[in-house]
């Protein structure tokens, strides 16, 4: 075979593997964001060039070293790797509406265990990368011959910069162009060309909170993305090392911080119970079964029967630390840190709590060893941390991890409670598992008939959440029985919302067809509070946020004189204002307010400022 013909096939190669890359990207964008510009009508010249050009180089450039080196067989590796990164972002996307960061990275070892929540992910659009990539191997026994043209790479190469530098530039007047028309509605045929908006199935917190994320992609890749996260977490690791205020309103912030040191001696009135259900989502409580039977009769046969407050739209405020972010949040009044979680990164911390006043207090924990939950538990002032030791550990019943399920947690919550009786006030914080992704941790004898036009993820979180419900209906039960309602606030919540992206869509898609308010609004999670002091029911419409129910728990169980109150609302006296300034609620989305608590409570745990 002559030289020319083997050039050629090696240009082929290259070809083929820019060609799948750039396609690869598209795809990631098209499947996570929603967004794909092809008429340049819709956006404008300058934005659709923008779009394409940047994703088209760092294609080409990943090519390009086929061009250098006389092998070829590496360049399925490299395609691999690329795959491997473009799926762990798609995972995490799918999972939590944010892209992969380096502390996101570093936190994969608190995965141990969960290894099939992230399986679930696994769908068709997973694999259509890796076809692609089966596609290009396929084509590389046909094109391997050993070659090289340097002339050919140099010329690739700086083909891939003057792209790269011409979406730079299209990319800075495009900006310029939507910053003049700011004032300018823009149409769009089609609401999913328009790049300027919020897909509807992203949580609004969290591109407002990450839009930088999703703006590099939009005008990059996710290949390019690479770069940037190692960049930014570098950036971020320095920024730790230092944490300052970054402009005079944080700095008089943090100079007026009340000193939770001098309040030693306050004494609660109530015994405290917390039930923080895994993945919670307030429209379950008006679901019914295929015949009639409702998925939560228990929680809502108990609301029947006891004057309770219950507020159904409390806005999950958690990020990349997920359960333990929400953990944080009701426990201490903060709100997670900008990127990692800070139950890991600032475990040895100083954090503001109620449960240190109280005469003991303990937390139920069903899984070991994840969230850093021996070092939280103490942070947030808890006595005792009850999880499951290896010596006597029980295993769920249909995937034989070594987790408490809900009967057992709800076990060890009661002997708990009957115990703690003797020392009040007391307070119980129980942590639920069985309504965690993949929704597999509960008794199949509590399977319940269902639509068949339901979404199996659905369908199966709604058995989980039946069988949740079941057992928290016996605790409840057991507190009645044992006259400890009487001078006890209990509150049932969730540390977050599950439903996401596409699932949320499928989900939506599906209720539109029956009355729940999931049909037509985000998903929340529920508050539920019953208190000796709430005689009657008292329902809160509005759009409320997780920072509302640490001060809404500080007034319920007499702890007010507390001198930290969070950045929320008290959910029993919407009136009073908090001694911290004020931050207002928006009805529908995340105010700039609530975006301030967010940079706010990021510098008091990088700072550790209540330590001081």
């Amino acid at each position: 075979m002559s030289d020319i013909t083997k050039i050629l096939l090696r240009a082929l190669l290259f070809a083929v593997f820019a060609f799948i890359v750039f396609a690869k990207c598209i795809l990631f964008q098209r499947f996570c964001i929603g967004i794909i510009l092809f008429n340049p009508l819709h956006c404008g010249w300058s934005t659709y060039f923008a779009f394409w050009l940047p994703k088209l180089a760092v294609s080409l450039l990943a090519a390009s070293p086929l061009l250098f080196t006389r092998t070829s067989w590496w360049s399925i590796v490299w395609m691999m790797i690329i795959d491997l990164w473009i799926i762990a972002n798609f995972i995490y996307f799918r999972a939590n509406s944010l892209l992969l960061s380096s502390d996101a990275i570093r936190m994969a070892s608190n995965l141990n265990g969960f290894g099939s929540s992230v399986l679930l992910y696994l769908d068709i659009h997973v694999w259509i990368f890796l076809l692609l990539t089966t596609l290009y191997t396929a084509i590389w026994f046909v094109c391997r011959k050993s070659v090289s043209s340097w002339k050919t790479g140099v010329c690739m190469s700086c083909v891939a910069v003057i792209c790269s530098l011409t979406g730079g530039w299209c990319n800075y007047l495009s900006f310029a162009e939507d910053m003049s028309k700011k004032n300018k509605e823009l149409e769009f045929r089609l609401s999913w060309l328009n790049p300027f908006v919020i897909p509807e199935d992203i949580a609004p917190e969290n591109w407002l909170t990450e839009h930088g994320q999703f703006n590099y992609i939009m005008n990059h890749s996710i290949v390019a993305y690479s770069v940037n996260m190692v960049v930014e977490g570098v950036k971020l690791d320095k920024l730790r090392e230092k944490p300052a205020p970054r402009n005079q309103h944080e700095e008089a912030f943090l100079q007026n911080l009340p000193d939770i040191h001098r309040s030693t001696d306050l004494i609660p009135d109530k015994n405290l119970i917390l039930i923080l259900v895994e993945s919670f989502e307030s429209w379950t409580l008006q679901m019914t079964c295929a015949n009639g039977e409702e998925v939560t009769p228990c929680i809502n046969r108990f609301r029947q029967n006891h004057p309770h407050l219950y507020a159904h739209r409390i806005t999950s405020q958690v990020k990349q630390g997920m359960s333990g972010d929400g953990q944080m949040i009701v426990n201490t009044g903060l709100l997670p840190i900008s990127s990692g979680a800070a139950c890991l990164l600032y475990a040895h911390n100083t954090y503001p709590n109620f449960a240190q006043f109280f005469a003991s207090s303990a937390l139920i924990n069903p899984v070991k060893n994840t969230w850093n939950k021996t070092d939280a538990a103490r942070n947030y002032g808890y006595r005792k941390l009850i999880e499951p030791e290896d010596n006597i550990i029980k295993y769920n019943q249909t995937s034989h991890r070594k987790f408490w399920i809900d009967n057992t947690i709800f076990d060890e919550a009661g002997k708990t409670t009957i115990q703690m009786s003797d020392n009040m006030p007391f307070c119980n914080m129980i942590l639920t598992i069985s309504t965690h992704l993949p929704f597999d941790l509960y008794d199949k004898r509590f399977d319940i008939p269902l639509p068949d036009d339901m979404p199996q993820a659905v369908r199966n979180y709604l058995c989980a959440m039946h069988y949740s419900d079941y057992h928290i209906g016996n605790y409840l039960n057991l507190l009645a029985d044992n006259n400890l309602l009487q001078n006890s606030v209990v509150i049932i919540t969730g540390d977050h919302t599950v439903f996401h992206n596409i699932d949320f869509q499928e989900l939506q898609e599906w209720a539109k067809s029956t009355n729940l308010s999931i049909a037509h609004e985000p998903n929340y999670c529920p508050l539920i509070m019953f208190s000796p002091d709430i005689t009657e029911n008292i329902s809160v419409v509005d759009t409320c946020y997780q920072m509302d129910i640490y001060p809404t728990i500080l007034s319920a169980v007499g702890l007010r004189d507390y001198p930290w109150h969070g950045f929320g609302k008290d959910l029993l006296n919407t009136s009073s204002d908090t001694p911290l300034p004020s931050i207002q609620h928006d009805q529908c989305k995340q105010s700039p307010s609530v975006q301030e608590a967010y940079s706010l409570s990021d510098l008091i745990i990088r700072s550790n400022a209540f330590a001081k």
